[in-house]
């Protein structure tokens, strides 16, 4: 591992309201997903050891993998127009992530090869989000102030679902 560093080679990311897709649970999880990345830089390089960064990256990629549940759910109830070559990408990204942590989960000690890859596994989660999920924040922002009721589109799921106590 790299050690403990008095300089930081990369900043936390902050979450700023500008981020907001619009859809609570849709933010809510992108938060999260920014939160653990900010923990997973902080491991790298300050971190205290190897397995701390692999748990990391297995957490990370669990939760990346159920937000793309959650956010395919949304985009397809909102007729995105794009939603086919968005989940694509998705099924593309969960291989990419599988990949990488199982290359992880076989390592004992990290070389700067291994520390790439955590970091490689970092920017393509912030490219996704940032290049990708940010193209259907007009589509699911304009879904939500076209709706007649103040009700969220999670709510509008959890009824379609048959959860009758929906909000």
């Amino acid at each position: 591992m790299a050690g403990r560093r008095t300089v930081r080679p990369l900043s936390p990311l902050g979450w700023l309201p500008a981020f907001d897709v619009g859809e609570e649970r849709l933010d809510r999880e992108h938060r999260k997903i920014m939160r653990d990345i900010n923990e997973l830089t902080d491991l790298i390089f300050e971190g205290p050891s190897w397995p701390s960064v692999v748990a990391k990256c297995q957490t990370l990629a669990k939760d990346t993998i159920d937000h793309f549940t959650t956010e395919e759910e949304v985009l397809e109830k909102t007729g995105y127009p794009q939603f086919g070559p968005h989940r694509s990408i998705h099924r593309h990204l969960r291989r990419q992530l599988g990949d990488v942590v199982g290359h992880l989960l076989r390592v004992r000690h990290a070389s700067r090869t291994d520390i790439e890859a955590v970091l490689h596994l970092r920017s393509m989660l912030l490219d996704h989000f940032f290049r990708k999920d940010f193209a259907y924040k007009s589509h699911v922002s304009n879904v939500i102030r076209s709706s007649s009721r103040t009700t969220s589109i999670a709510a509008k799921l959890r009824r379609d679902r048959g959860e009758e106590n929906a909000p």
